[in-house]
């Protein structure tokens, strides 16, 4: 059985937002969230900065 120690979800409404959470006694606690515009460093599970702004794609209207 795997056991997902760290659990990274990105969601792209109303903005790109990354939110970092880690297991904990059985339950999910969110330890970070990224916020578009600001770059923010992480450390676990591995060392990265990252700024969500960067993940969207403009828009293109037809």
């Amino acid at each position: 059985m795997v056991r997902w120690v760290r659990w990274w979800r990105l969601e792209f409404d109303p903005a790109p937002r990354l939110l970092c959470s880690e297991l904990d006694c059985g339950r999910y606690v969110e330890t970070a969230t990224a916020l578009p515009g600001t770059v923010t460093s992480l450390t676990e599970p591995f060392a990265f900065e990252i700024d969500p702004a960067g993940l969207a794609q403009p828009q293109h209207n037809p």
